[in-house]
């Protein structure tokens, strides 16, 4: 299974947006090619880490051991 790990800010969490961020989308179309007709099964993991406000320090500190 692949995990994908999503880094960022406001724009990445969805703050403001009717739908979520850009990683929810990418979450929506990955759960509608696993699950939709002619799915894939499972085969992605999503992580979204977004925080509003976070800079690169931010993500650094918090991730990067």
């Amino acid at each position: 299974m692949t995990q994908v790990f999503i880094l960022g800010s406001s724009m990445v969490c969805g703050v403001g947006g009717s739908h979520g961020g850009w990683a929810d989308l990418i979450k929506q179309h990955l759960h509608q090619k696993m699950c939709g007709d002619d799915a894939l099964g499972e085969k992605y993991e999503i992580y979204n880490f977004g925080k509003s406000g976070a800079t690169i320090d931010f993500v650094k500190d918090t991730y990067v051991r």
